[in-house]
């Protein structure tokens, strides 16, 4: 979903977006799979590249609280040391071993076709 405001943003689509109507409460959740080694950078990287559009949706919105959420996980199924928390913050089941477990299938099939080219 694209955040509509009146400045423009170079980053105003998360990948995912949820809105509490109730409380005001914004979750922005923005997901990537790099390299292992790249994974604390680009925590990093989106955790930065979300805050201005937190404070605009703040401002506009009146959100009572944005939160930027950072999913990564590395292509041969490495989490973050803090993964746990983000994920206890979406309040949704705990997925880590899941996930971990597509990602790996998806990079084994990728390695697959090039390797039997």
């Amino acid at each position: 979903m694209t955040v509509y405001r009146d400045k423009k943003l170079n980053h105003n689509r998360p990948d995912i977006t949820l809105l509490r109507k109730d409380t005001q409460r914004w979750t922005l959740v923005d997901i990537a799979v790099p390299a292992d080694q790249n994974i604390i950078k680009t925590e990093e990287e989106k955790m930065a590249k979300y805050q201005e559009l937190a404070f605009e949706i703040k401002r506009i919105h009146r959100a009572s609280k944005v939160t930027v959420i950072p999913i990564m996980i590395g292509a041969l199924g490495t989490i973050a040391k803090n993964a746990k928390t983000w994920h206890g913050n979406l309040a949704i089941p705990d997925i880590v071993g899941s996930a971990q477990l597509s990602v790996i299938l998806g990079t084994a099939h990728v390695l697959r076709k090039v390797l039997c080219f």
